[in-house]
């Protein structure tokens, strides 16, 4: 999938100096960051999933 982002002079000048420092493609560092935040587990998911594990627990273990 190709995306295109609209960022802000500020936010432009900001991705192309963190890229410079790591000596990467703009477009790389963009894609990486993206990449890794889709990565991330959805705490309300993990909060949500503990509760009912925890809501539970006694049956699980009933089950064991």
């Amino acid at each position: 999938m190709a995306i295109t982002l609209q960022l802000s002079p500020e936010q432009e000048a900001r991705l192309r100096a963190v890229a410079g420092q790591l000596n990467v493609a703009p477009e790389a560092l963009a894609e990486t960051a993206v990449r890794d935040l889709l990565a991330q587990p959805d705490e309300a998911f993990l909060r949500l999933a503990q509760a009912i594990v925890d809501e539970n627990r006694e049956l699980y273990e009933r089950l064991r």
